[in-house]
């Protein structure tokens, strides 16, 4: 099997487990929203940036590292190199993730009280202190499998996880019932907790049985730790920096939006619609996109390696493009029927609507993500380090300065304007590095055109049938930007070498 089909069957796999497993999580998601309500679900959102923070906190880098080391050792077919970085991988993700146990179990009570204003959130934030090695240790499980191009194992400890999850909040929700929203937090902390458990444990058997087969002969070069922390330093300090601003950020949204009218139970619920409702179906299109980008690291690194310019540019170029291809067409999706999801999913006017005010920014934000992707895999890492910073910064200061004087439509702006910010300067860089940038025309102007095609099947008279509507337009979608040659001969030759076709075309 050659690499380019190795790499789009571990792609289609891993993506086709992701796509099921985020479908699966926003339906638990639609159901823990119905027991919690939009309060509820503001209360969570809140824990849930805490646990991002002590998340980055112990994952961190970590998976990068453990990518980037094992690919480099991969190119010079040593077995004893890949060894000692795993394990010098695994012993740095522990010391992390022990670190962080000890300060939440510490300081649970004050952040709640203090931060959070909620000292019912104290309970959810110690039992998910304990839980952080086994987060540390599957990032760097994760970073190993992408290496050794069998992301297929991630995926299987990934949907064995979101299925311990569902059944044990569900369970959880069947056999106790909540009497407040901490307890109710609490519940859905514990199957997360839980499933996270199961997780860890298939991904350690996996990883045991795999690494078993890799001989620990061959050329190591020394300086394994120190190569590690070039890594995860970066990535480490502009994570911990951006989450703890970003964790800041979102303690603030719910107090800026009451002192711009709202009482701090409203503002609470519109949070917690946001947050809990819309931005899970904004993202749930991610999971193909980053099944993908997680595998372009590893190959952007050995092309690195080897010094192969062009086929860096190459690669560049089709991820923006099928990137953006796909973006649009979800932002399409999303934006024409945002009022029929809105009610389907969360028998909610509002979340329909800022569905659709979200939609646009679709695009920008997956194309942010695969160029963020790029130039990791070429060791851009610092700059990335950069750049988040700068946006989470950017982010904060319009938070506490628009929120107060116009609401929600505030933070709408903060999102936007941070979002474009990100992508101008990764965009910049990666032309810097690669010499490549999109192609307008084929890229964006003929994708938007195409969505422009499906507005008809959004119309009020034409409610009902969410899905077939769904479904016809993104064939109408497709159809365009293949009569338009937006999907041109590389990305059906790429498919036939995907899928075994034989042709006797040769891939550019």
């Amino acid at each position: 099997m050659n690499r380019l089909k190795r790499f789009m069957l571990n792609g289609a796999l891993t993506a086709l487990a992701a796509i099921a497993m985020r479908f699966a999580g926003l339906l638990l998601n639609v159901f823990v929203t119905r027991r919690l309500g939009a309060g509820g679900m503001g209360l969570l959102s809140l824990v849930n940036s805490v646990f991002g923070f002590a998340l980055t906190f112990s994952t961190a880098g970590v998976s990068l590292a453990a990518t980037r080391l094992c690919a480099e050792a991969l190119s010079r077919n040593s077995g004893a190199e890949l060894r000692h970085a795993l394990h010098r991988c695994l012993a740095y993700a522990l010391t992390v993730g022990g670190l962080c146990v000890l300060f939440l179990l510490s300081f649970a009570d004050v952040i709640a009280a203090r931060a959070l204003s909620a000292p019912e959130a104290a309970a959810s934030l110690r039992l998910l202190a304990v839980s952080m090695p086994l987060f540390s240790l599957s990032a760097v499980l994760g970073g190993y499998f992408s290496a050794v191009r069998r992301a297929w194992k991630s995926a299987v400890t990934a949907v064995l996880e979101q299925g311990a999850k569902i059944a044990a909040v569900i369970g959880l929700f069947t056999v106790f019932t909540p009497n407040s929203d901490g307890q109710a937090c609490f519940l859905v902390i514990l199957g997360t907790v839980g499933s996270e458990a199961v997780s860890c444990l298939v991904g350690w058997l996996l990883y045991l049985f795999d690494l078993s087969g890799v001989q620990g002969k061959g050329r190591e070069l020394p300086g394994v730790t120190g190569r590690m922390m070039s890594i995860v330093l970066p990535v480490s300090i502009s994570s911990y920096i951006r989450s703890g601003l970003v964790t800041v950020e979102h303690m603030l949204i719910p107090g800026g939006l009451t002192r711009a009218g709202k009482n701090p139970a409203a503002a609470l619920a519109t949070y917690g619609v946001v947050q809990g409702m819309v931005f899970p179906v904004i993202f749930f299109p991610t999971s193909l996109l980053y099944a993908f980008t997680g595998l372009v690291i590893p190959e952007m690194t050995r092309e690195k390696e080897q010094r192969n310019l062009a086929q860096i540019r190459r690669i560049t170029e089709k991820v923006l493009h099928l990137t953006l291809l796909f973006a649009v067409l979800c932002g399409g999706l999303l934006f024409v029927f945002a009022d029929g999801l809105g009610q389907a999913l969360y028998k909610s006017a509002s979340a329909g609507y800022y569905i659709r005010v979200f939609a646009p920014l679709i695009p920008v934000m997956y194309l942010d993500s695969a160029t963020d992707a790029l130039l990791k895999g070429l060791g851009e890492q610092v700059y990335t380090m950069k750049v988040n910073v700068l946006d989470a910064l950017l982010s904060l200061v319009l938070v506490a300065l628009l929120l107060p004087k116009i609401g929600i439509w505030g933070y709408v702006i903060v999102v936007y304007s941070s979002e474009a910010v990100n992508l101008g300067f990764s965009l910049h860089r990666l032309y810097r590095v690669t010499g490549t940038l999109p192609r307008m025309l084929r890229s964006v102007t003929l994708p938007l055109a195409a969505v422009v095609l499906m507005l008809p099947l959004g119309h009020p008279p034409l409610s009902g049938f969410l899905v077939l509507r769904c479904m016809l337009a993104a064939f109408v979608y497709l159809l365009f930007l293949w009569l338009a040659e937006c999907i041109g001969k590389e990305e059906r030759e790429l498919l036939k070498k995907t899928f075994g076709i034989q042709s006797k075309r040769k891939t550019v």
